[in-house]
């Protein structure tokens, strides 16, 4: 077959599309005989890797029974548990799988292992079966030792407990000495605490009869208590060495050893095995890649020659097409036809130059009409733009006007309302009140009202951060002076209450920041201080010096607050104000409002507090 001969393009690429698919149909079924190969040599190593992972989870759920049950007293009631079902399952299993293994017809495949492969097989099987027996023989003597109030360890705890009540008619000393013997033994699992208990409950028995202030029935009593103290602590004893709780022999390291051995013979099983099938895949994948590559081969020379054939006239119209391109289709190019002039790549050369006369009419226009579009596009970009801040603002503005309408009908309400209430008792019964009854009226409306102008400060200073309106102007500021001026503005306010203000900040201590926002920071910090602290506490101002940061923290010794509340403080959506130490009110704004100065002026706010013994507020400010 030559594909040159075709003066269609259409009859070429379905003859090269027709080889190709012949030879992609081989390679697949080519593919499928070597997979079905190495998946059969696989395929019996699987199964014996299967049975190998579930004797690792049988050791493990053997773990889960000694770690969980062991220690359920419940379990040495009943008697069952998940971890043992699983435990039986998985054995079940595992000896199925080992039945099942030799009749597999996957065995075939491996042709090269040893004779003794079915000894193998039984050898493990056997291990595991002692193995098996060694667990569940280890599992009944458990269960008779028993836990806490159950089996033999409960018996010990009451006989134990009844030797304990026996202090007024038997030798303290003796008691408190078998006590120590037994708690000895548990924690040491040592025999020779187990003879010496034994011996010393001997000698007690032995010298009950010289002892002529206990009675013979109390002797008695005492005799029978010891003998089966001393019987039940000898079985305990003989059981947990049988066990090899504490030893290098019995049931425990025999089921290790069972267990360790059929794992052996699995894991080397599994390796001969793989070695086996690993030797037959190398064989196959290099057969295999062979093959692929004589057929790339191939392909790649049909391609390459076939390609040549179709490419060349489909290179020349590109060639010129680019030069059109490159010239902005300014220039007129006539494009000759080689040949008959009778395949698609002819016909597309003629409409291709039918289709560059009607560009180079369009062109013009179009240009124009772009140009025209680009410059709408970016008035459009404009208001877009406008509109969006504009949206923005006044989703800013909303949120503030919400919050703003929630405070004043929830705050502004309470000390309108008192001073209402004291206006109208004050007109009903002006004449009935004495002139200090007439002060305290006074005094509560002032506080009322100097309540109302706080919360409405805050207001005006949280709505104007919110929308972005309080003006930044940051400068260097002497701490001290501004931390002495604040002081003196509430000295008054604390001396009612018995508070020393104190400030140990440096008087050359200097900080960037805005004046207005600083002020306003320690006026709400110390406010809160005061407002928490207790009657004749101290309230203190120091700093300290961080890289390129100064850490101010304002110290009272007041009533605290929780983690929870702590965690709260700062979020406005919270709204949250407490009761001061003397009934005190706030807004719940003041928090916030330091937070967002003090993250405007570049530093961070944090607290510290613990309840009923003091709160420990601190901020960052950048260093001059």
């Amino acid at each position: 077959m030559v594909f040159g001969h075709f003066s269609s393009l259409r009859l070429r690429f379905l003859t090269t599309f027709l080889g190709f698919t012949l030879l992609i149909i081989s390679l697949g079924l080519l593919s499928v005989w070597f997979y079905a190969k190495i998946e059969s040599q696989t395929s019996f190593t699987v199964k014996i890797e299967q049975i190998l992972l579930q004797t690792l989870r049988l050791l493990k759920t053997e773990q889960n029974i000694w770690a969980d049950d062991l220690l359920n007293e419940d379990f040495y009631k009943v008697q069952k548990s998940q971890w043992l079902a699983k435990h039986d399952s998985l054995y079940q299993k595992i000896q199925e799988r080992l039945v099942e293994l030799p009749k597999s017809a996957n065995l075939l495949t491996i042709s090269t292992l040893d004779d003794n492969f079915l000894a193998q097989i039984a050898q493990i099987k056997s291990e595991l079966d002692n193995y098996y027996q060694a667990f569940r023989e280890m599992l009944r003597q458990y269960q008779k030792l028993g836990f806490k109030n159950t089996g033999l360890m409960g018996e010990i705890r009451i006989l134990s407990d009844s030797l304990a009540q026996m202090k007024n008619i038997a030798s303290i000393a003796d008691l408190l000495k078998i006590q120590k013997l037994e708690q000895s033994y548990f924690i040491s699992k040592d025999g020779t605490y187990a003879d010496s208990l034994t011996a010393l409950g001997q000698s007690l028995s032995d010298n009950l009869s010289n002892n002529r202030q206990i009675s013979d029935n109390q002797q008695v009593v005492i005799k029978h208590l010891l003998e089966n103290y001393t019987e039940t602590f000898k079985k305990i004893v003989a059981i947990e060495f049988l066990i090899g709780v504490k030893t290098d022999a019995g049931l425990k390291i025999k089921a290790q050893d069972f267990a360790d051995k059929s794992t052996k013979l699995m894991l080397n099983l599994v390796e001969k095995i793989r070695k086996e099938a690993n030797k037959n895949k190398l064989y196959l994948r290099n057969s295999f890649l062979a093959i692929i590559a004589g057929m790339v081969l191939l392909s790649i020379f049909l391609s390459y020659w076939q390609a040549g054939q179709v490419a060349q006239p489909i290179t020349r119209l590109s060639r010129y097409i680019r030069q059109v391109i490159d010239n902005q289709f300014n220039s007129d190019f006539d494009i000759p036809l080689k040949g008959k002039g009778q395949d698609e790549v002819a016909q597309l050369t003629v409409d291709f130059q039918l289709m560059l006369a009607e560009i180079k009419r369009n062109w013009q226009a179009i240009q124009e009409k772009n140009l025209a579009l680009e410059n709408h596009n970016q008035e459009l970009n404009a208001i877009n733009h406008q509109l969006a801040e504009s949206e923005n603002r006044l989703n800013r503005l909303n949120s503030v006007k919400d919050k703003m309408f929630s405070i004043i009908s929830h705050d502004l309400r309470s000390p309108l309302n008192s001073m209402l209430g004291f206006f109208m008792v004050l007109e009903m019964q002006s004449d009935a009140f004495s002139p200090e009854e007439t002060r305290q009226f006074s005094q509560e409306t002032q506080k009322s009202v100097k309540r109302l102008v706080n919360l409405l400060d805050n207001l005006l200073q949280w709505s104007m951060s919110q929308t972005g309106e309080i003006e930044f102007k940051p400068q260097s500021l002497k701490l001290a002076e501004i931390i002495a001026e604040n002081l003196a503005l509430y000295h008054e306010t604390a001396a009612r209450k018995g508070i020393s203000l104190v400030s140990q900040i440096a008087d050359n201590q200097t900080v960037k920041a805005d004046e207005n926002m600083l002020n306003f920071i320690i006026r709400n910090l110390l406010s809160n201080a005061i407002k928490f602290s207790n009657i004749d506490s101290e309230i203190k101002f120091v700093s300290q010096t961080q890289a390129n940061q100064l850490i101010i923290s304002i110290i009272d010794q007041g009533v605290g607050m929780s983690a929870e509340q702590a965690a709260k403080i700062f979020d406005a959506q919270e709204h949250t104000s407490t009761i001061g130490t003397q009934s005190e009110k706030g807004t719940g704004l003041g928090l916030p409002l330091c937070q967002s100065f003090v993250e405007r002026n570049g530093g961070k706010i944090w607290v510290n507090s613990v309840l009923n013994q003091g709160t420990t507020f601190s901020f960052t400010l950048p260093l001059v």
